[in-house]
């Protein structure tokens, strides 16, 4: 039967998604700003699925198709089985994120997924590839004979997914939405489980031209706002690596998203996180330079760097407080506590990219004062005053990280969840291959590789950091092949062809 909705004077559109209406005419700005098209003021006629049983029910069945289901209804029932697993095998619990969880992790643009499925194409096949693909590996571990068959559903899914990201960037206002935005964030997800490092950042890099090209005031509030704040930690961990300042580290970036909704305590970590890169340049400016006059000023520099980082995480340390000790082994012991909900195992993750900052801030210290005091002609009276700056063992915080780390791969953690553990946990790798003797391996250390043999997550992980710090190539090759992926395989660089596949 049909029947009449309630007595909201929102817009027909407004009204269907639940969303409050500013009820401005003849377009309200809430679709405006959505990429909808809004629907007006007139009264809409909503199905009710109460048709009776029996004859006189088929009776007045009519062929007229135009009536529209609610939006979780457009999907098939193995779509629906596929975004199912798609939740409750990538986020702890098995749940979408609570706003707490969401304002201290890397993953509350999931909850975009389900708001924007139904209206970018690109979304469909990306989640059903991401899908496949963990079914794939289920089914494989339990001797399932079809598995192999999900791969390629998985494969072919993605596939789909490039194509539609190509027609999208090819049109200007679909291009805009925040749809095109989750459909990227799940393709790098799906390459850091599934593909290659080289791909993996390409994607990133994907990510950050829709950032650009939309400018700050795009961000401001709502998924769009929770997109730009998860997304720009990719970016960060990728300028880190890079060792290149974040396009994202100017003024305009810093501030303008957060004109409505103010900066939690994970976005001013990514504060500090984005001002490494210039400490690590100053760093290999130093160790490049032959002039002993000119090296004692770029020092100096470094050293302010140092300074700049120092400062900015003890104030970062002052406002987390005691949250901080949570599930520090020197505080709380060993083992470290279990995280009892989703905000807890996300504090985990903060909590290690903290450490991970302060593991680079003391190591690179420590290799400057080392580089300086060996370098540097002695009594030079060119060598300016330096600031003082505590320095602290950086092994204590690649220890901490490893008791914490573990915890992202609990049961209850989620995938996705043990994929943001990423950055720190190859920043304590890196430590511990550098300063243990070879053939040998602290308590700390082997804490670590262990969690290459946890089930699924471990073992993607494993895999994914060992192709993250690639062969040795030099800076020339290392660069050609990042130039190669950007140029040929992904969908940000649209040139014109939509033949681009993964096989």
């Amino acid at each position: 039967m049909v029947g009449v909705p309630g007595r909201s004077k929102g817009c027909v559109t407004c009204r269907r998604r639940k969303k409050g209406c500013d009820k401005t005419e003849p377009a309200c700005q809430q679709c405006t700003r959505s990429g909808l098209k809004c629907e007006g003021y007139g009264r809409e006629l909503v199905w009710v699925n109460n048709t009776p049983n029996g004859e006189n029910g088929k009776a007045h069945h009519s062929n007229d198709t135009r009536v529209a289901l609610h939006d979780s209804l457009a999907r098939s029932a193995r779509e629906e089985l596929f975004f199912g697993l798609l939740i409750s095998m990538s986020l702890p619990y098995g749940h979408l994120l609570s706003p707490k969880a969401s304002a201290i992790s890397t993953n509350g643009w999931v909850a975009a997924v389900d708001e924007y499925y139904n209206r970018e194409p690109a979304i469909r096949y990306a989640a059903l590839a991401m899908s496949a693909g963990f079914m794939s590996v289920e089914d494989k571990k339990n001797q399932v004979a079809q598995h192999s068959q999900l791969t390629l559903q998985g494969l072919q899914a993605y596939n789909r997914a490039i194509h539609e990201m190509v027609k999208g960037l090819k049109d200007e206002r679909r291009s805009k939405n925040d749809g095109v935005l989750v459909a990227a964030r799940i393709l790098q997800s799906y390459e850091l489980f599934f593909g290659r490092a080289p791909d993996w950042r390409a994607h990133i890099e994907g990510q950050l031209a829709l950032f650009m090209a939309r400018g700050p005031a795009s961000f401001t509030s709502g998924q769009a706002h929770q997109l730009y704040v998860d997304g720009r930690v990719l970016v960060v961990m990728l300028s880190i690596g890079r060792r290149t300042k974040s396009p994202l580290n100017t003024p305009e970036w810093r501030t303008v998203p957060w004109r409505i909704v103010p900066k939690s305590i994970k976005d001013k970590l990514m504060d500090v996180m984005e001002d490494i890169p210039y400490m690590l340049v100053s760093y290999d400016n130093l160790c490049a330079c032959q002039d002993p006059d000119r090296m004692s000023e770029l020092y100096q520099i470094l050293m302010l760097n140092c300074q700049h980082i120092s400062n900015s995480l003890d104030a970062w340390e002052r406002e987390i407080g005691a949250d901080l000790d949570r599930f520090d082994y020197t505080v709380a012991g060993t083992p470290v506590p279990t995280p009892q909900d989703d905000t807890e195992i996300s504090l985990v993750y903060l909590s290690s990219v903290y450490w991970g900052a302060r593991l680079m801030l003391y190591s690179t210290l420590g290799m400057a004062m080392k580089y300086a005091a060996e370098a540097m002609s002695p009594g030079s009276d060119s060598v300016p005053e330096v600031p003082q700056i505590r320095m602290l063992n950086p092994g204590i915080f690649a220890r901490k990280i490893a008791h914490a780390v573990p915890l992202l791969y609990g049961p209850a953690a989620g995938a996705m969840q043990g994929a943001s553990g990423l950055f720190p946990m190859a920043l304590a790798l890196r430590y511990f291959a550098t300063t243990e003797p070879p053939g040998q391996r602290s308590v700390e250390s082997q804490m670590v590789y262990d969690l290459y043999a946890k089930p699924f997550v471990g073992s993607f992980v494993g895999r994914f950091l060992n192709d993250l710090q690639g062969p040795q190539l030099s800076e020339e090759q290392k660069r050609d092949v990042e130039a190669k992926a950007q140029k040929n395989v992904f969908w940000y660089a649209v040139l014109g062809s939509e033949n681009i596949v993964r096989t």
